[in-house]
């Protein structure tokens, strides 16, 4: 799912990071930084499974769900903590 919204923001011209399950902790780290300290940066895409404990978005404006990976009590939970 995340490679589709990388494919069409790419298309657009939109600045994004990514942070999923294959990045080691220092690139995940640097993602999360360019979200919080890159004006250009509009887009964070984030896999639930890889960024779902412990991530704080409080630099973003707007979080979307679209992570095919959840189930009712992750949503809840994750609700209430944004």
């Amino acid at each position: 799912m995340l490679d589709k919204i990388e494919d069409a923001l790419e298309v657009k011209g939109i600045k994004y990071d990514r942070l999923d399950g294959t990045m080691k902790r220092d690139e995940r780290t640097r993602a999360m930084d360019a979200l919080k300290n890159d004006p250009a940066c509009e887009v964070l895409l984030v896999s639930l499974k890889a960024g779902g404990v412990g991530l704080n978005l409080t630099a973003a404006q707007r979080v979307y769900l679209v992570d095919p990976y959840w189930y009712g009590g992750f949503l809840s939970f994750t609700r209430n903590t944004l």
